[in-house]
């Protein structure tokens, strides 16, 4: 029943088989081998971001909770000894500051970033505790562990980029905010390397950023409004609810 409800959710894309298997998972856990949980929650974790991207905020929630079950049941590797698996890593801190919960968050990068590969633990910490400060408004500290990391990996040149773009916001560093704009746009569009998704994803976020930042830098609010109601109805774009947030403090 396990193998197929899992099936059943890959191939119809169903809600009630996420849960059906999510269930499972957690009662029959000490009776399935370590690969096929890891292969599973994985599985799991895809749908429910896939969900929460289209729209469906309930999702972020059991995205979180399928964090704390991938530690609670060291899920983050499919091997006895492996590494934490950086992707793995990287979602459950993006997911712990979106429900703002930065104790936790806080402890898992503690706890888990000396698991990471070798030649992730640097970036991968410093970019998390750099989300961290950011999402406790503590800026400058933010930038400062962006600032010295090393952007050349590819996996997180596109997410250290956009939360760049984040800080100058804060800051109030439009000239700086308004170049970065222009490079992001160009090495997003001769980019061959990074998933369709996430440059689509990416160039969502410049959009709205980029028309925000103009409201913002002329200090006008004229034609919000009508950039809120294109917002909200947005989808797959990354940092939504930031770009909300800051369009109605202008507004």
């Amino acid at each position: 029943m396990f193998h197929l409800y899992e099936l059943l959710l890959l191939k119809e894309n169903d809600e009630k088989y996420y849960y059906k298997t999510k269930e499972l998972l957690r009662k029959e856990r000490n009776n399935i081998r370590k690969g096929v949980k890891y292969s599973t929650i994985s599985i799991l974790f895809n749908y429910a971001s896939e969900q929460y991207y289209e729209g469906k905020q309930k999702f972020l929630a059991e995205m979180f909770g399928l964090n704390k079950m991938i530690t609670e049941y060291e899920l983050y590797t499919p091997l006895e000894g492996g590494f934490f698996n950086e992707v793995k890593f990287k979602n459950a801190v993006e997911v712990g500051i979106q429900m703002k919960e930065y104790d936790w968050t806080e402890k898992f990068i503690k706890n888990y970033k000396d698991l990471l590969p070798p030649d992730e633990k640097t970036i991968a910490g410093n970019y998390a505790y750099a989300q961290l400060n950011f999402a406790r408004k503590t800026y400058e500290k933010a930038l400062g562990l962006i600032n010295a990391g090393n952007i050349s990996n590819v996996k997180y040149k596109v997410s250290i980029k956009n939360l760049t773009l984040t800080l100058y916001y804060e800051l109030g560093s439009f000239i700086e905010a308004f170049d970065l704009v222009d490079s992001n746009r160009h090495f997003l569009s001769h980019d061959k390397v990074l998933p369709e998704i996430s440059k689509k994803m990416s160039m969502n976020f410049l959009k709205f950023y980029n028309k925000l930042l103009k409201l913002k830098s002329n200090g006008k609010p004229k034609g919000g409004e009508n950039l809120k109601d294109e917002l909200t109805r947005a989808n797959n774009l990354y940092e939504r609810d930031w770009l909300l947030e800051k369009l109605d403090e202008i507004l």
